[in-house]
């Protein structure tokens, strides 16, 4: 089995890019649990932009300081290594989804 997960998130007020990774079943367990634990300290995250990078990030509240209690040091490079970036970074993660494929099939 197969899967990919979808990370949109917003570059600048409204403009959503999204990044796919490939995922392997070789992985998944482990990995899903540590996905799962990162999305939930994000999506309770109580300030408007809650992944702030690149020059969309306001230095005092990039992930490494608002999650600081939260997330260690591995977790945040794991989402990073997941997360789209613009020409100016990201400033929130709208969604994460992960998808399961069963067949993938080229058509060009």
């Amino acid at each position: 089995m197969k899967y990919k997960i979808l990370v949109k998130a917003d570059t600048n007020d409204g403009d959503y890019i999204t990044k796919v990774t490939d995922w392997t079943e070789k992985n998944y367990t482990t990995t899903y649990a540590k996905l799962i634990r990162i999305c939930k300290a994000i999506k309770d995250c109580k300030i408007g932009h809650n992944w702030q990078r690149g020059d969309c990030a306001n230095d005092n509240q990039i992930p490494e300081i608002i999650y600081k209690d939260i997330l260690s040091e591995e977790d945040i490079d794991f989402m990073d290594d997941l997360s789209p970036y613009g020409e100016y970074g990201i400033h929130t993660i709208e969604s994460v989804k992960i998808l399961t494929i069963e067949k993938e099939e080229n058509v060009i």
